[in-house]
C-alpha cells in the first residue's frame, strides 16, 4: 500500500509541476507579446513623426 501511495503522490507532484511550467510559459508568452506590441507602437509613432517632419518641409502644390 505504501508503494501505491508513493506513486500517487509522485504522480500528483508531477502534474503540479507540469501545470506550474505551463503557467510560467504562458506568462512568458504574454510578456513577449506585450513587449512586441510596445516595439510596434514605438515604430509606428516614429514613422508618423517622420512623415510629419517631411510634410512640413515639402511644399504642397500651390504653396510658395
Amino acid at each position: 500500500a505504501s508503494f501505491e501511495q508513493f506513486n500517487k503522490e509522485r504522480e500528483l507532484n508531477d502534474k503540479r509541476t507540469i501545470e506550474e511550467k505551463k503557467i510560467q510559459l504562458e506568462e512568458k508568452k504574454i510578456k513577449a507579446a506585450k513587449e512586441l506590441q510596445a516595439a510596434k507602437d514605438k515604430a509606428a509613432l516614429e514613422r508618423e513623426r517622420l512623415k510629419a517632419r517631411v510634410s512640413m518641409r515639402n511644399k504642397v502644390s500651390g504653396e510658395k
